[in-house]
């Protein structure tokens, strides 16, 4: 192996540990973040069936879309690499679907809101067919998806603004500028790090979103 391609192999492999530990930070500490969460629904009287069920819904995605991303960069380099990415790849469909959950079943009392969660329920079904089938190939496509997901919420921006805290729903759209600006950097091949870079967007996009959710109850 010549000099530059040593050098290839290891700028990869430092990037991809660093890829792990990023979401891997962030699946411990989503897992406490869950705790506290459903401490805070009790307390403050979220507790009925469709409460639990959004919040549940919520946190198992969180940890599903965390703990993929981590295995799949921490096995990148072996055979099992291929099926953790198309489950890395869902992860992300299913958190921004899990992330309207509980705004658009039990914070937002308006129809409009169920009809919204649908509509990005098939725009999350599309998304993850398509990954599935072309994964690796086309990701603007994908990228597309996951933007037009998170910013239907704006749709609501009128009957929202009304239902969640003034903190909560600024929280929710630096969320929203968070993992959007991440996407500069994950269409970016040619930054230094770029996946590094995605993640780190991801982590702080996630813990806004998660702040939000936290405050409205």
């Amino acid at each position: 192996m010549d000099m530059k391609k040593h050098q290839v192999k290891t700028f990869g492999l430092v990037e991809e540990i660093f890829n792990s530990i990023t979401h891997g930070v962030g699946f411990v500490a989503a897992i406490v973040g869950i705790v506290f969460l459903f401490i805070r629904a009790v307390n403050t009287g979220y507790t009925s069936a469709i409460d639990l069920t959004a919040l549940i819904i919520y946190s198992v995605c969180l940890i599903i879309f965390l703990l993929n991303s981590t295995l799949f960069h921490a096995f990148i380099f072996t055979r099992a690499a291929w099926v953790f990415q198309h489950f890395d790849h869902i992860g992300i469909f299913l958190i921004i679907l899990a992330t309207y959950t509980p705004f658009c079943w039990v914070f937002i009392k308006n129809p409009i809101a169920i009809w919204l969660w649908v509509i990005n329920l098939l725009l999350a079904i599309c998304g993850i067919v398509y990954d599935f089938i072309f994964i690796g190939r086309h990701r603007w496509i994908s990228v597309l998806i996951y933007l037009a997901m998170g910013w239907l919420i704006v749709l609501l921006f009128p009957i929202i603004r009304n239902s969640v805290p003034s903190i909560a729903l600024w929280l929710l759209f630096w969320g929203g500028i968070a993992y959007s600006a991440g996407t500069f950097f994950y269409m970016n091949m040619k930054i230094w790090w770029n996946h590094v870079w995605w993640h780190l967007f991801v982590l702080l996009g996630t813990a806004l979103m998660y702040f939000s959710i936290y405050l409205t109850m």
